[in-house]
C-alpha cells in the first residue's frame, strides 16, 4: 500500500507578508515602511512613560527592629528635652528661693568694719551649751586673709513668712542668755542692743566681743562684778581652755594700751588672757591680747572704707 503523500507548511516570511498585502490591498510598500515605524514610536513613547524598575535593586521590606530601635531613640530624645527642661525649672526655683531667703536675712549694724560677716544660725530649742559651741565651733575656723576681721552674727530663723524663714539675730542681753555668758545685771542692763563678736587674723586667730554702753560707770562696775567669773565665761567661747588650778595663779591689773587705761588677767611673767578697756564712755573692748585690742580701738575710730 502506497504511503500518503506528506503535507509540506508553508513557511510564511515578513517579506511575503509584504507582497501578499500589496496585491490584496493596492498599498505601495513606502506607507506599509511608514505604518510599521508609527507603530514602533508608539511603542517606545509607552515603555518612556511607565516608571522605571530596577529590577537588581533590593526590595525594601519592613525591618521591625530598626523600627524599634529608631522609635526608642526618639523616645529617648524626647525623654532628655523633658528632663533638661524639668531640671532648669527646679534650679530656678532654688536660686529664686535662695535668693528671697538671703535678701530676708537682714544683719544687724555693727559696731567696726569687717572685710567679711557671716552668720551663725542657731536651732531655737537648742540648749546654752550648745549654741556656745556653735559659736565657738564658727569662731575656730581659719581664714585665708591675713590682718583682716571676720564678724559672727547669731541667731535663729523665725516662722516662715510666705514660704520664707527669716533670719533674726540676738540682741544683747539674749546673746548673754543664749550662750550662758551669765553676766551680771549690773553690767547687762546698761548695754544697747548693738554688739560684735569677731576674730582678728594675724600671726594667730584672735577672738574679741565689743559692747556698747550708755551708762560708763555702771558698764565699768558691772564689769568689776564679772571679773571673778569672766575667764570661765567668756574663754570656752572664744574656743581657749585655762585649767581651773592656773586660774588662781592669774590676776586682774590695770594697765595702759595705747594710751587706754584697761584691765588685764595675767600671770607674773606678763602671760595675758584677757583683757579689756573703753574707748571713751560708750564702747567696751573684751580680747585676749593687746595686738586684738589695738586693733580694735583702731577700727573704731577709723571711718568705715567707701568701696
Amino acid at each position: 500500500m502506497a504511503d500518503a503523500p506528506k503535507k509540506v507548511s508553508i513557511v510564511r516570511t515578513y517579506k511575503g507578508d509584504v507582497a501578499g498585502l500589496v496585491s490584496l490591498n493596492n498599498i505601495t510598500q513606502t506607507e506599509i515602511a511608514l505604518a510599521e515605524a508609527k507603530k514602533s514610536h508608539e511603542i517606545l513613547k509607552a515603555e518612556a512613560s511607565k516608571p522605571s524598575i530596577d529590577r537588581f535593586a533590593p526590595k525594601k521590606r519592613f525591618h521591625f527592629p530598626t523600627f524599634s530601635l529608631s522609635t526608642l531613640g526618639i523616645r529617648i530624645g524626647i525623654g532628655f528635652c523633658i528632663g533638661v527642661a524639668l531640671i532648669s525649672v527646679y534650679a530656678g526655683y532654688v536660686y529664686f528661693s535662695q535668693t528671697k531667703e538671703e535678701a530676708s536675712a537682714v544683719l544687724p549694724e555693727t559696731l567696726i568694719f569687717a572685710e567679711k560677716i557671716v552668720p551663725i544660725t542657731a536651732p531655737s530649742n537648742a540648749k546654752p551649751e550648745e549654741i556656745s559651741d556653735l559659736i565657738t565651733k564658727e569662731l575656730g575656723k581659719p581664714s585665708e586673709n591675713l590682718n583682716s576681721i571676720t564678724l559672727f552674727v547669731s541667731g535663729e530663723k523665725t516662722a516662715p513668712e510666705n514660704g520664707v524663714s527669716v533670719f533674726r539675730s540676738y540682741e544683747t542681753q539674749e546673746f548673754f542668755q543664749k550662750t550662758g555668758l551669765d553676766a551680771p545685771n549690773g553690767l547687762t542692763r546698761t548695754l544697747l542692743n548693738k554688739y560684735s563678736l569677731g576674730v582678728y587674723y594675724y600671726q594667730k586667730d584672735s577672738p574679741f566681743f565689743i559692747l556698747e554702753t550708755d551708762y560708763f560707770q555702771g558698764a565699768l562696775s558691772g564689769m568689776f562684778s564679772f571679773e571673778p567669773t569672766l575667764a570661765r565665761k567668756i574663754l570656752p567661747l572664744f574656743g581657749r581652755s585655762i585649767l581651773e588650778s592656773d586660774i588662781g595663779t592669774y590676776r586682774w591689773k590695770d594697765k595702759i594700751t595705747r594710751n587706754t587705761r584697761v584691765r588685764v588677767f595675767s600671770d607674773e611673767n606678763d602671760d595675758i588672757k584677757i583683757i579689756y578697756g573703753f574707748l571713751g564712755d560708750r564702747n567696751l573692748i573684751i580680747t585676749e591680747n593687746e595686738t586684738t585690742f589695738t586693733e580694735i580701738l583702731t577700727r573704731l575710730t577709723t571711718p568705715k572704707p567707701i568701696n
